[in-house]
């Protein structure tokens, strides 16, 4: 393990399955491990500031996933303000979870590893999106419209994933909003709390989810043995807007899950963002 990662291990009876959850401390994962400990799983934690994380360091990720059954990585790079994407964001993203995902190769125990990527490896296209257009888990983003970031790791993973015969799971949510474990807002809750603040949305189609359908998902595909592949997370659009038209994003393959998603009000409502 790298020394510059703070590693918390939790441990408690030897009769309860441990999993791994990487970035705990974030936004959608400090929830996971909330609904995780819900169902009596032991966890072994890691809570770290990815900046100063050589994730590319072969082995790093050996000690933590030792004696899992399942594997949660949430914590990808992701910053809006870099100098070098390819040097600062698409090589960490792309080595770092392929170092994980080497890992987990090492462990006979570990049965499947669920990694969390961006709606947006999935709709920039570079074409127009019109109303009567379903997206769904067959779709790719074109590399160049996202600048390579997790359209490119997430190929790169799927080809490791082939070789190397592991059971990945992609959970592609879209905005995440909810209540916060944490004291500080994530990128997907702060432009509404800004909003209500007086300062503009992005004029643009959105899809927004809460936060606990989210780690709901997470369990239930891990839970479900014929869950594999992707999973987009989506429960309600933005919608009449002027200059980008609104498009379907298909909702079959995560309901077959058994999710029954919390309506944007709600999610609203909880943090007094939106009066009813």
């Amino acid at each position: 393990m790298h020394a510059k990662e703070e590693v918390r291990i939790r441990r408690v009876e030897p009769s309860r399955e441990v999993v791994c959850v990487l970035g705990a401390s974030g936004y959608i994962t400090s929830w996971l491990v909330n609904l995780l400990l819900q169902h009596e799983y032991s966890i072994n934690a890691t809570v770290h500031d990815l900046k100063k994380i050589e994730l590319i360091e072969e082995g790093s990720f050996d000690l933590v996933v030792e004696g899992c059954i399942g594997v949660f990585h949430t914590a990808s790079l992701c910053y809006f303000d870099v100098k070098d994407p390819q040097a600062e964001m698409v090589e960490p993203v792309v080595k770092g979870t392929l170092n994980i995902l080497g890992s987990y190769a090492k462990v006979p125990s570990i049965k499947g590893v669920l990694i969390t990527f961006s709606i947006a490896a999935v709709i920039l296209i570079g074409k127009p999106l019109a109303d009567d257009v379903v997206v769904d888990e067959t779709w790719f983003s074109d590399p160049i419209v996202c600048e390579k970031l997790k359209t490119l790791a997430k190929k790169v993973d799927w080809k490791f994933v082939e070789e190397n015969g592991i059971n990945m799971v992609t959970i592609n949510p879209c905005m995440v909003l909810g209540p916060l474990l944490r004291s500080t807002l994530n990128a997907s809750v702060e432009p509404i709390v800004n909003l209500v603040g007086g300062e503009t949305f992005l004029n643009a189609t959105s899809r927004w989810v809460n936060v606990r359908d989210v780690t709901n998902a997470y369990i239930l595909v891990f839970e479900t043995l014929l869950a594999c592949g992707r999973y987009y997370v989506a429960e309600k659009s933005k919608e009449s807007l002027p200059v980008f038209p609104a498009f379907q994003m298909s909702q079959e393959r995560v309901k077959s899950l058994g999710i029954n998603f919390t309506l944007l009000e709600v999610s609203l409502t909880e943090k007094n963002l939106l009066s009813v």
